[in-house]
């Protein structure tokens, strides 16, 4: 074991030697902070990874420090790492790279932090599409996330009605009118199965976006006369089931 340990320390010296002598030359890095995991010593590799970043080397080097910490599951000190590269080297690519980091770990307002700030940093002048395609992208996957996930739970229950009101909200944002009508035809079509005045006042609700949605997004008049007009006639059909419909319905 002394004799190992002479020997480590021995070539620990000569690589520290080297990397004091060439500090550019990445190779000789890279070989040290191999030497150093190779013998379990992580926090010493740390600390080689650590200087060598000092010297700003080349993206490939930051990379591999980010890679080094993700073997170990080290997510936040990669994210540290991620922070000082895009400054160092602040490449469209490496912020897309930095963003994805993000996603692939499920910090999904991380990631969208991050498209924002690259935005922002690189402004109308110097803006390149790749950016905008890759937040695009990103979004569309996570309304596309949030879409299945709503269409689980109003499956699973559909007089879940705050669910259909999320749902609602999303599909809503994307401007579909024609979707946006199914969506709300699907909701309004759950009536409440129960006397309950809180599932009533839910639902009602639903009924009265409807007809906002109608006049004030989508300026259709005859559609929201129709709304209310229907809303009125199933309420009515509907009145045996209720207690007192004047305090469920405020209007």
């Amino acid at each position: 074991m002394e004799v190992r340990n002479r020997q480590v320390n021995h070539a620990r010296n000569l690589w520290d030697r080297a990397v004091t002598v060439l500090p550019r030359a990445n190779q000789l890095w890279y070989k040290y902070t191999y030497m150093e995991e190779m013998i379990g010593n992580v926090a010493g590799a740390r600390q080689v990874f650590d200087r060598w970043m000092e010297w700003e080397p080349d993206e490939q080097a930051w990379l591999t420090y980010i890679k080094f910490e993700l073997r170990y599951k080290e997510t936040d000190r990669a994210r540290r790492i991620y922070e000082k590269f895009v400054s160092v080297h602040p490449d469209i690519r490496n912020w897309i790279r930095f963003a994805r980091f993000e996603e692939q770990h499920g910090f999904i307002s991380g990631t969208r932090g991050v498209f924002e700030r690259a935005v922002e940093f690189f402004g109308d002048e110097l803006m390149d599409e790749k950016l905008f395609l890759a937040f695009a992208k990103f979004e569309e996957g996570q309304r596309e996330h949030d879409r299945a996930r709503y269409e689980e739970e109003v499956k699973a229950n559909p007089n879940n009605y705050d669910a259909w009101f999320d749902y609602l909200r999303l599909v809503e944002s994307e401007g579909d009118l024609e979707v946006i009508r199914e969506t709300y035809e699907r909701a309004i079509a759950n009536v409440p199965p129960t006397k309950e005045k809180s599932f009533w006042r839910h639902y009602i609700y639903l009924w009265i976006n409807y007809a906002l949605f109608e006049e004030l997004e989508a300026e259709d008049v005859k559609r929201t006369r129709q709304v209310y007009k229907y809303c009125l006639e199933l309420l009515t059909q509907a009145l045996y089931l209720l207690e007192d419909l004047a305090a469920l319905c405020p209007l």
